[in-house]
């Protein structure tokens, strides 16, 4: 089966969608490729990277990293799978989502048509307190589809609810752009924003803990195909790494635009794994 690429400003993919670094670092956290499962139609792939990866054996603070990719066969045709339309993640269940912890709340509201500092104003540490990413730093970054390919940079907000995030991206557009995604004041301006919500819930399948759902990706102006965001904030998410219980896991699944069949193809399923110590 194939997996499909978390979206653009998350949504979702989330994730979305988390690696750390310092709140002086030179540029984002970046969240290695992944290598596309061979299918017909859509071809999808996703990656997960927690640090530190020598976990305890009990539940301890940590940063998660999440990337979501995916070839689109009709790219931007949403009739036939050209976009993706939801995308469901499922984390291990020696990973812990503190959904309690992590500061205030942040609306959409908030952070709608903003760009990158009016946003991190709103929701940032002096705003509602609701960032999920190191100070400072942005969470990631995004792109389109070709034949755009427009590039880029996000945030993670906790969203209105304790069970939701937010996904931000502000994209430039203009063609094959690659903005520079850095500090929050060092960051290209961009010129157009989106904004998804992802819902966190218990996963209710076996050997995962918690599951990240963002909807209604087919909705955005363009299909996004690359996404990657980085999660560190105190206790907000951990991991543990007890004796056998490698490797960590996250499984993701990928429903497509349009009405079935279409060259999009099927929801498609896919495992992404990393050791631990």
């Amino acid at each position: 089966m194939r997996t499909k690429k978390f979206i653009l400003t998350s949504a979702a993919a989330f994730a979305v969608g988390l690696f750390a670094y310092a709140a002086t670092a030179a540029a984002e956290p970046v969240v290695p490729n992944c290598a596309y499962v061979a299918s017909s139609g859509n071809k999808s792939c996703g990656r997960v990277a927690v640090a530190p990866s020598n976990a305890p054996a009990g539940f301890a603070n940590s940063q998660l990293g999440v990337r979501v990719k995916t070839l689109f066969a009709q790219p931007n045709n949403k009739a036939q799978g050209g976009f993706t339309s939801t995308v469901n993640l499922l984390f291990d269940n020696d990973f812990a989502i503190n959904t309690a912890a992590g500061g205030g709340n942040c609306l959409s509201a908030d952070i709608a048509n903003k760009t990158i500092p009016q946003a991190y104003a709103a929701c940032g540490p002096a705003g509602k307190n609701a960032y999920l990413s190191p100070p400072n730093t942005l969470s990631g970054r995004s792109s389109t589809a070709p034949p755009s390919n427009y590039g880029g940079c996000t945030m993670i907000f906790k969203g209105p609810t304790t069970n939701q995030v937010l996904i931000y991206a502000r994209v430039t557009l203009t063609a094959n752009s690659n903005p520079t995604c850095t500090t929050i004041a060092g960051s290209s301006a961009g010129n157009f924003t989106a904004v998804l919500t992802g819902s966190i819930a218990p996963a209710g399948v076996a050997g995962y803990g918690k599951k990240l759902v963002v909807s209604g990706i087919s909705g955005l102006a363009l299909p996004l195909d690359d996404f990657y965001a980085t999660l560190k904030r105190g206790s907000y998410f951990q991991a543990r790494c007890p004796a056998g219980a490698s490797p960590w896991k996250m499984r993701s699944t990928f429903a497509y635009s349009g009405t079935q069949p279409n060259a999009g193809g099927p929801p498609d399923t896919v495992l992404a794994t990393q050791p631990c110590t």
